[in-house]
C-alpha cells in the first residue's frame, strides 16, 4: 500500500501566518501516520532556515522502517534559500510514494520554485492557515482554555502581544489561570498581565533554541539586539527552557511523545529536545539551572540585567 492508495498525497503544504493551527496540523498528520506504523523511526522534521534540501530529500527517500510510511516535516519552508528551494521542487515534482512531507511556512513567493510547486499542488494537499479576523480567532482560543474575552481586551491582547498565535495562545492561558469568575477576562486583566512586545524583530525562541544547541555566537548575536525591557522575560524563558532540557534527560521521557505529555505541550514543541539534552555533557544543565537562579536574584537586587545575562552566559558556554 502507498500514501496514494491511502488517499493521503505525497506531500502537504500547510500555508499562512497561523503558527498554532500549523502545529495541529502538523501533529494530526504525524498522528494519523503513527497510527499506520512505528513512528519512532519514521519520522524527521527539518527547518528551512538551517537544513540544506539534501538533507530533506534523503529523509524523504530512505525507505520506512517497520511501517509503510515516512513522515517528513519541513517547517519555515518559506526561509529556504533559491538552490534548495529548486531541488525540492523538483523531489516534489517526482516525489517518494512511502512518504509524506509537510511543507509548513507563513507564506511562499509565488514566483519561487516553491511558490510554483504550492500554486500546482492538488487542493487536498494545500491547507490554508490564514488569518482572517485575528481578535475572532483569540476570542475562539480564549474558550480552548476555558474562558471568555471580550472584543476591546482581545484587541488588546493582539496589540500588546503581537499576532504570533502561538505566543497569543500561552498568553491566553496565563490570563485563564489567574481569571476568577464566569464573566469575560477584561482589558485591564490584560493590561496588567501581558507584557507589551518591545520589538516585532526580537523572537525569544530563536534565542532558546540556540542556546539549546550550545550555538554561542548565535546566542551572543541574538542577545546584542534584544531591547533592555525584554531581558527578563527572556531571562525567565531561558530557565524555563533549561527545566525542559532536564525533562529530555530522565528515562520516562524517551520519547517527544512521552516528554510533551511530561511538560503538558504538544509534540512539535519539543521536538528537538531529546536530540539538544543528549549532546550536553552529564551535571551542565542541573549547574547551569543552579547559576541561573543566583544571575535572577542579581538582576532583582540591582544588578545590571544585560551584565548579569551575558555573565552567565558566558559561564555556560566555558563551564567557569
Amino acid at each position: 500500500m502507498t500514501a496514494k492508495d491511502n488517499n493521503l498525497p505525497p506531500y502537504y503544504f500547510f500555508i499562512g501566518e497561523d503558527a498554532l493551527k500549523r502545529g495541529v496540523l502538523e501533529d494530526r498528520l504525524k498522528s494519523r501516520i503513527a497510527a499506520m506504523g512505528d513512528i519512532d523511526f519514521n519520522f524527521a522534521a527539518f527547518d528551512g532556515g538551517r537544513n540544506t534540501a539534501e538533507e530533506v530529500i534523503a529523509a524523504c527517500e530512505t525507505l520506512p522502517f517497520l511501517s509503510d510510511y515516512r513522515y517528513v516535516l519541513l517547517r519555515n519552508a518559506d526561509s529556504v534559500n533559491a538552490a534548495n528551494a529548486k531541488a525540492l521542487a523538483a523531489y516534489i515534482s517526482n516525489p517518494s510514494d512511502t512518504t509524506v512531507l509537510a511543507i509548513s511556512a507563513t507564506s511562499l513567493d509565488a514566483k519561487s520554485p516553491l511558490g510554483k510547486s504550492l500554486a500546482a499542488a492538488p487542493e487536498k494537499a494545500v491547507v490554508d492557515c490564514s488569518i482572517t479576523d485575528i481578535q475572532a480567532l483569540v476570542r475562539s482560543l480564549a474558550v480552548g482554555h476555558g474562558a471568555t474575552i471580550g472584543p476591546q481586551a482581545a484587541a488588546l491582547l493582539v496589540e500588546l502581544a503581537g499576532s504570533d498565535t502561538v505566543h497569543l495562545d500561552g498568553e491566553l492561558e496565563k490570563l485563564a489561570l489567574a481569571h476568577e469568575g464566569n464573566d469575560p477576562i477584561t482589558a485591564d486583566e490584560v493590561r496588567r498581565m501581558v507584557a507589551p512586545l518591545a520589538s516585532e524583530d526580537f523572537k525569544p525562541w530563536e534565542f532558546l533554541d540556540a542556546l539549546s544547541m550550545r550555538d554561542a555566537a548565535r546566542c551572543f548575536r541574538i542577545l546584542s539586539g534584544v531591547p533592555d525591557g525584554e531581558l527578563i522575560r527572556l531571562f525567565s524563558l531561558v530557565q524555563g527552557r533549561l527545566k525542559e532540557l532536564l525533562a529530555a534527560k530522565s528515562p520516562s521521557c524517551g520519547t517527544a511523545a512521552q516528554l510533551a505529555q511530561a511538560l503538558g505541550k504538544k509534540d512539535w514543541q519539543v521536538k528537538n529536545h531529546l536530540r539538544w539534552a543528549s549532546n550536553l555533557p552529564d551535571g551542565h544543565l542541573e549547574l547551569a539551572i543552579i547559576s541561573a537562579a543566583e544571575a535572577e536574584a542579581a538582576m532583582k537586587s540591582g544588578t545590571d540585567p544585560r551584565e548579569a545575562f551575558i555573565d552567565w552566559l558566558t559561564a555556560y558556554f566555558t563551564g567557569k
